[in-house]
Formats: structure tokens, C-alpha cells, sequence
């Protein structure tokens, strides 16, 4: 006993000096700390930021609530957990996922109400999970939607009416992470893009395709062990039918050769500059795969069912990356009578933006995240870049706004920084061309000013 009660005494000493260490940390209020996220209001009133707080700076982080006029009586903040990672706002609804504070804790997902008051908004429901989260698709009008791992998980939610009664399961384990997530509300399909998520190992490859005929597996993977091979998941994208697992009620099923079969395409494409000349020399046995595709989404402004947009990533060994795609949906990507259709049976892929003849992107370009969206009557395409430090060499960072208009295929004006304090993460724009982007090292949101075909005006640093 007498050699317990020392050891108590220590470990109550160690527990009341990091609760004392809690204490001591100041409160967030206004500040911004590690803004992660950001979005708007479906009214384009407010913009709302996500504060990570990864530092642990504060004892606690928050949505920082930015009115869109920037009137000082209209600011406010919501105060939520640190490690918040998605922030997203469909209708009247704002989705958080909050990444683990610690390797062994889990994650957690929350869904809020806008629609009492935007600037006060309610937390309705809430789920830790086993995840660290990616990326979030969710759609207009549209009661599912779907959150992707840096595990490579696969969640399935379903949004109800009262809030309170919503869902969310595990459905899937692909093992490889796949940020850019889109729903194809048409068909009751979610499409869903492998992405490096760090320090970018992974490059697009030409491969023959000839061995067995052209069947779209790469001949460096046609030995009958593929599917038990990992390393071709980076060129494999998921056809996930929405349509037949909620009939499932979203049941996790392994990763077995049916799910394979039916889920894992093979992602491929050859794109054009602007004057028409195809890009890398490609015989007829060969295909050019792809992979790092960071976010895909669908385009509001158009309302075009049977397409969406990719940014597409890479660095030197990628040389015909970095662009924004438009995918068309020309067939069904679904299986009928055994047979799996091949990927140029039901997309093509065409470049929007990146047209290198054009000057459109250059070495150092890595757009990331973007929006389209309808400004003074043209239909602007808005693309972040941003090189993480962590990841990329001093003279190799640039953190930029770009935007094009496309209307008429316009040129391209961008607002470029190479530090870290003026890091341009994210963007959020609205119809009035009153837009805001991150500084996430710099713990602060700058208010822009888009004008089509002009530029792109800093009206206010905000700290």
C-alpha cells in the first residue's frame, strides 16, 4: 500500500495539471484558426467557415460566420469541437465531419439546421465514426448522400425529415482513398475518383493494353492475381449504385470479385489542347490511365444530368495533369446480361481548363477545389490552387484563385501568393462576384471580388 499511494498522488498531479492546461487555453471568440472549410448559404447571405483549431491554439474551434456585405453588426461565430475537416451546406442543411484528435479516438459526423436562423445555426444529429474523413457528396433535393475515408471507406447517410431521424452506415472498404465524389442524382449513381491524399506518389501511366485483347487492364496487371493487387486501385474509380443498396438498406459487403466486378472501373482518357492536338503518343494498344483527381461535382448553373467536372492533379511526371474536366455520361455504366461495360462505353472526358497553348496552367499549378457558378450573366469556372508546404519544396509553392469564364471560353485572371500567411485555400463565390478564401497557415479569410473577364479584387483581409 505504501508504495500504491505515491504513484496516486503522481498520476492525480499529471491529470489536474493537463486539466489546468485545458483551462488556460484561451477561448476561440472571433478568431479564425486553421480554416479548413467554407461555404454559403443557399441565399448567399452568409459564408461559412470551418475553424479546424489544429494547432490546438484555443480550447475549442467554431464556425465563423462571414455576412457576404461584410456589415460588422452581421459577423458571429458558433462555437463547435477542433478537427473539423468538411463543412457543407445543401438547402437548409450544414454537414461537419470532424477528423480524430488522436489515433486511437474516432471521428464524428453532424448534421445542423439553417433555417431558423442562419446565423444561429442548430445541431440536429450527430454519430461518432471510424473514420477519418475525405470528402463529402450531397445533392439538392436528393435524401442520400455519401462520405469517403482516408481509409478508403465507403459511408452511406440518408437525410430524413425530422433531422433527428437520419442515418449513416459503412458500406464499403475499398482500401484506397478516393476524394473526388459525385452523385448522379439522374441514375442513382455515385461516381468516385481515386486522389492522392498526401505527398503525391502516384502519376499517370501509359500502359499496353493488348495482351488478352483490349480489355482495359493494363497488361502490367493482366497475370490473373489483379484483383488481389493493390497497387491498381490508384487507376480505379467506383460506379457505387445508389439505386440497389438502399434497397440493401447501404449493408457493408467486402470487397470481393462480384463487388469488383460491378464497382471498380478503370480510369483512362487522352485529352486535346485548344487547337485540336491530342496530348502524349499513344498507339492503338495503349491507354493513358489517370489518377489524383481531387474534387468532382455536378453543375447547378446548366442543370446537365448527364455530366460533371474533375480537377485532375500531378507534378512533373504527370505532364499532361492539372486541368478541370467535364465527363459526359453517354451510357450505363451498370451491368446487363454479365457484361461490364468498358469506361469509353459510357464516358468521355473533355479539358475545360488547363489548356497549356493557351497559358491556362503552368509547372507549378495543382488546381484542387473549384465551384461554377453564374456571375453578371457569365458562367464562371473558379479553381483553387494550393501546394502544401509539407509536401512541396519552398520555390515549388504557389496558392492561387483562378477564374475563367465559360461563356466563351475566356481568358484566365488569377490571384497568386507563394506564402504561407496569404495561403488561398478554398473558395466560396456567390452570384454578386463577392467571394472568400482560406489562409489556413495564416489563421484568416480573405473577401474577394470577382469581375468576369477582368479580375479578381482583395476587398478585406479578415482576421
Amino acid at each position: 500500500m505504501s508504495q500504491i499511494r505515491p504513484l496516486l498522488i503522481l498520476l492525480s498531479l499529471v491529470f489536474l495539471h493537463h486539466c489546468k492546461l485545458e483551462e488556460n487555453l484561451p477561448e476561440i471568440g472571433m478568431n479564425f484558426a486553421g480554416p479548413i472549410a467554407i461555404d454559403t448559404d443557399k441565399d448567399h447571405e452568409y459564408f461559412y467557415v470551418l475553424n479546424s483549431d489544429y494547432e490546438r491554439t484555443y480550447n475549442t474551434a467554431s464556425i465563423r460566420i462571414v455576412p457576404v456585405d461584410d456589415d460588422p453588426e452581421k459577423h458571429t461565430a458558433v462555437t463547435i469541437p477542433r478537427m473539423g475537416k468538411i463543412l457543407k451546406i445543401i438547402d437548409d442543411t450544414m454537414f461537419i465531419a470532424y477528423d480524430r484528435a488522436r489515433r486511437d479516438e474516432l471521428g464524428r459526423f453532424e448534421i445542423w439546421d439553417l433555417s431558423t436562423d442562419k446565423t444561429r445555426p442548430e445541431k440536429k444529429w450527430s454519430l461518432n465514426i471510424d473514420c477519418s474523413p475525405l470528402s463529402l457528396a450531397t445533392e439538392k433535393d436528393y435524401p442520400y448522400f455519401a462520405l469517403s475515408c482516408a481509409s478508403g471507406d465507403l459511408w452511406m447517410g440518408t437525410l430524413t425529415d425530422p433531422l433527428e431521424d437520419s442515418q449513416l452506415k459503412l458500406t464499403r472498404s475499398y482500401s484506397f482513398p478516393r476524394r473526388a465524389m459525385v452523385i448522379n442524382t439522374k441514375r442513382d449513381l455515385l461516381f468516385a475518383f481515386p486522389s492522392d491524399s498526401g505527398a503525391l506518389t502516384y502519376t499517370d501511366q501509359i500502359y499496353n493494353d493488348d495482351l488478352q485483347g483490349p480489355n482495359e487492364i493494363p497488361d502490367s496487371f493482366e497475370d490473373g492475381q489483379f484483383r488481389r493487387r493493390t497497387s491498381h486501385y490508384k487507376y480505379q474509380f467506383i460506379v457505387y449504385d445508389i439505386a440497389a443498396e438502399k434497397e440493401k438498406d447501404f449493408a457493408f459487403n467486402e470487397l470481393d470479385d462480384f463487388t469488383n466486378n460491378h464497382e471498380l472501373r478503370w480510369t483512362y482518357f487522352k485529352l486535346t489542347d485548344s487547337d485540336g492536338i491530342a496530348e502524349g503518343e499513344i498507339d492503338d494498344t495503349q491507354k493513358y490511365y489517370r489518377t489524383n483527381f481531387y474534387e468532382a461535382k455536378n453543375d447547378p448553373s446548366i442543370g446537365d444530368s448527364d455530366s460533371f467536372f474533375l480537377s485532375h492533379r500531378g507534378n512533373e511526371k504527370s505532364p499532361h495533369a492539372n486541368n478541370i474536366i467535364r465527363v459526359t455520361i453517354k451510357g450505363d455504366p451498370r451491368i446487363i446480361d454479365g457484361k461490364i461495360p468498358l469506361t469509353s462505353d459510357f464516358l468521355s472526358f473533355q479539358r475545360i481548363y488547363g489548356f497549356r497553348n493557351l497559358g491556362e496552367v503552368d509547372d507549378i499549378h495543382y488546381p484542387s477545389q473549384f465551384q461554377l457558378i453564374q456571375v453578371a450573366n457569365e458562367n464562371l469556372l473558379i479553381a483553387n490552387h494550393f501546394r502544401a508546404p509539407k509536401y512541396w519544396k519552398s520555390d515549388e509553392r504557389r496558392f492561387s484563385i483562378s477564374a475563367k469564364s465559360l461563356s466563351n471560353n475566356g481568358s484566365v485572371y488569377e490571384l497568386t501568393s507563394t506564402k504561407t500567411d496569404r495561403s488561398y485555400y478554398q473558395i466560396a463565390a456567390t452570384p454578386s462576384g463577392k467571394s472568400l478564401t482560406c489562409s489556413f497557415y495564416g489563421s484568416s479569410v480573405f473577401l474577394l471580388d470577382i469581375k468576369p473577364g477582368e479580375e479578381i479584387l482583395e476587398i478585406r483581409h479578415i482576421f
